[in-house]
């Protein structure tokens, strides 16, 4: 596996540094990814109990604790990663089994 860097020219840098410099910027931002974040994160949660999955409550928004033991084809460890895999490439969704 090749890892690549690459430097930031010198106008982001200005401009990723005057935005953070910015506290009306800071606070907006921080404000608005939260309430879009809990948007997404409600309405991900509601249709998921639709179709059977619950969720447990949690505070870290764009991460989801399911319980998938209904769709599992057996209730071993062993059909996780099938599921996980399966569903996430349909799906386009990062499913890691709870046994990992």
């Amino acid at each position: 596996e090749t890892l690549s860097f690459g430097l930031v020219s010198c106008q982001t840098q200005h401009l990723l540094a005057a935005m953070l410099n910015d506290d009306d910027f800071g606070s907006n931002f921080l404000s608005e990814s939260s309430k879009r974040l809990k948007n997404r994160h409600d309405y991900f949660t509601k249709a998921l109990e639709e179709v059977g999955i619950n969720c447990l409550k949690n505070n870290a928004r764009p991460i989801f604790w399911m319980d998938l033991r209904r769709p599992l084809t057996g209730q071993t460890l062993g059909g996780e990663p099938s599921l996980c895999s399966g569903t996430g490439s349909v799906r386009k969704l990062n499913i890691s089994p709870g046994s990992s």
